[in-house]
């Protein structure tokens, strides 16, 4: 008779893949359950509530690392100033309040995030900070990636527009024109379900030609084992398989993704040497259980996982409008 050990085992990978089914996706995400204040605390006190990994050349301060890195991704971006930005996973709204105190303001400015803890936060941050802002900014509690026919209120449906979805009497009509300028994704698309390359494929057509998409990812290395990047990692870092077995694992091959989905003037950078060992040798001061997350972080630079940026845009042409 088999072990129940050896039973249980076996049924892991059952397991992992029937819980997402039946537990709704935010109950399972490990940021619902992060204090957002939790790593910016200075001297007893917050003042910022940051959640990424940060950018660390020179700097010991988490809150000013994780700063730097949204400001360096969003120059990274040098998208047309005073458009309309979607940033998608905000988290607690400091990338939102970067936007809005930017020296042109978007004119619009769409925030989505798949928690509502975070939503109900980042509307009292940016209120409370921006209470005389005249950018027109919408709330969007919703996972990031889009299913056509389901989520006709999600920011990546090409149908919505700005101004509500559409009415029965306007089947037939083109679509609406794309609204962002700027699509600004922080520290968080390798989470998105199911997989980055369909996530990147919607935000395509969101984009008006020349608009602009900016992100960091992290990319695993090309001799990750099948059984770790099936059965480990994805529950231990809340990541879909997807992103780490069949995820392109260099840069040149997201270069070519990148351009293969329809993107133009793809910029992509090597960002670890200033993220990794930074982030390691900050967790590792605080002590306690905050030592093995940077035992985790060293074994993955060692490992030759990268942490790098990306932009591209869309075609200057509107090929879709161009026909008419």
């Amino acid at each position: 008779m088999m072990h129940p050990l050896l039973i249980g085992v076996a049924c892991l990978p059952l397991l992992f893949r029937l819980v997402p089914m039946i537990v709704p996706e935010h109950y399972l995400e490990p940021y619902a359950y992060w204090n957002a204040g939790t790593l910016n605390e200075q001297d007893g006190k917050i003042e910022t509530y940051w959640r990424n990994m940060g950018y660390w050349d020179g700097i010991d301060s988490y809150s000013e690392a994780a700063g730097t890195l949204a400001r360096k991704l969003l120059e990274f971006a040098d998208a047309e100033p005073g458009g309309a930005i979607l940033d998608i996973a905000h988290g607690a709204g400091e990338s939102l309040s970067m936007h809005l105190n930017s020296s042109r303001p978007p004119s619009h400015l769409d925030a989505l995030t798949s928690l509502p803890s975070e939503s109900r936060f980042a509307k009292d941050l940016i209120a409370h900070r921006h209470p005389n802002m005249e950018t027109v900014t919408n709330f969007f509690t919703s996972s990031a990636s889009y299913r056509p026919g389901k989520d006709l209120q999600h920011p990546l449906n090409p149908m919505r527009g700005f101004m509500g979805d559409r009415r029965p009497s306007d089947e037939g009509l083109e679509p609406l024109a794309p609204p962002y300028h700027l699509v600004y994704i922080l520290d968080a698309i390798y989470h998105f379900r199911p997989s980055t390359a369909h996530f990147l494929s919607h935000v395509i057509h969101v984009l008006k030609p020349s608009g602009v998409i900016a992100f960091t990812d992290i990319l695993p290395p090309s001799n990750l084992s099948p059984f770790l990047g099936h059965l480990i990692l994805p529950p231990l870092l809340s990541v879909p398989a997807r992103n780490l077995v069949s995820k392109t694992r260099t840069v040149e091959g997201y270069h070519e993704l990148m351009q293969k989905i329809g993107y133009k003037n793809v910029k992509i950078e090597d960002w670890s040497d200033h993220v990794f060992p930074g982030l390691a040798n900050h967790l590792r001061s605080r002590g306690r259980l905050w030592t093995l997350v940077a035992k985790g972080i060293e074994w993955a630079e060692r490992g030759g996982w990268k942490f790098v940026a990306v932009r591209a845009s869309r075609s200057a042409v509107d090929h879709r409008l161009s026909q008419d």
